[in-house]
């Protein structure tokens, strides 16, 4: 039915009308509001056990990031040590027969400049990994040369014994980096679904506050109706609503309903706060 023909019925018909939805909505809003609740309550101890998991699993990727700097940390300072110790032999002679090839030797300066790339650029999981495993094979490589070395060089026993702690260490680190990848995938999976439950719980939470505002209103709506129709459609309102046969036949009759009028009073507000507002700014 058109608006037109809806304010030519009779007041108390159309009264009648508004009153009959309206008792249509109080009898069936009550179940959609449990329903919504219970979905709601439903909701609420799967997004707090995805999220616990979520941050547990990040607890240990933590420790595992820790534990993997850790290892790096000190297979760098082996690799310092050994380099000190080579450049000391060579300075007092007791490296015998040092090759120019074995004394200008970069693998110091390989790992020192991959160490630098990786830490000033975003390196990801991959990169990381990547990083470990180049450098764990450029100091096996070394150590094996130190071992072919030692029977003509017994000077080079301690830098071995230094040596050979290196690679272990990378590789613990690796093993660390390895199981840190793994959970960041498994957070990864938790955070989405977490989210997902969240995500469910915000238009649940819109759709309930609707349906208990809706149902807020009814009640007063239902309310209203009914002394209207006891009472007459003279001056007569109940607080929160307007007279709507004063209003459709303001609106009939050219002019502006209570909801416009409200409206416009906004616009001018506003307009008259910009304007107070550029005043000031000019004065300033």
């Amino acid at each position: 039915m058109d608006p037109a023909a809806l304010l030519s019925m009779p007041s108390d018909l159309l009264a009648k009308a508004v009153l009959h939805r309206r008792e249509q909505l109080l009898q069936s809003l009550p179940e959609q509001i449990s329903q919504l609740k219970s979905e709601l309550g439903g909701t609420t101890p799967v997004a707090s056990e995805t999220g616990k998991k979520r941050d547990d699993v990040n607890t240990k990727v933590a420790s595992l990031k820790l534990e993997r700097n850790k290892y790096k940390a000190e297979a760098f300072d082996l690799i310092r040590r050994s380099k000190e110790l080579r450049e000391l032999l060579i300075s007092e002679g007791r490296l015998k027969n040092p090759d120019p090839q074995w004394a200008k030797d970069k693998l110091v300066e390989q790992i020192a400049q991959m160490e630098q790339d990786f830490e000033t650029r975003a390196g990801d999981h991959k990169a990381e990994r990547k990083f470990l495993r180049t450098i764990k094979e450029l100091t096996s490589k070394h150590q094996d040369e130190v071992k072919a070395r030692i029977a003509s060089n017994p000077e080079l026993g301690e830098l071995n014994e230094i040596q050979s702690k290196i690679k272990p260490l990378f590789e613990a680190a690796e093993k660390a980096h390895d199981a840190m990848t793994e959970l960041v995938g498994e957070s990864d999976e938790l955070h989405t679904s977490w989210s997902s439950v969240v995500e469910e719980q915000r238009i649940l939470h819109a759709r309930l506050f609707r349906a208990e505002s809706a149902l807020e209103n009814s009640l007063k709506a239902t309310e209203y109706w009914k002394k209207r129709l006891k009472d007459g459609f003279g001056d007569l309102g109940v607080a929160g609503f307007p007279d709507l046969f004063t209003d459709a036949n303001n609106i009939k009759e050219g002019g502006m309903s209570s909801i416009g009028v409200r409206r416009q009073a906004k616009l001018e507000r506003e307009a008259k706060e910009s304007a107070n507002n550029a005043k000031e700014g000019e004065e300033e």
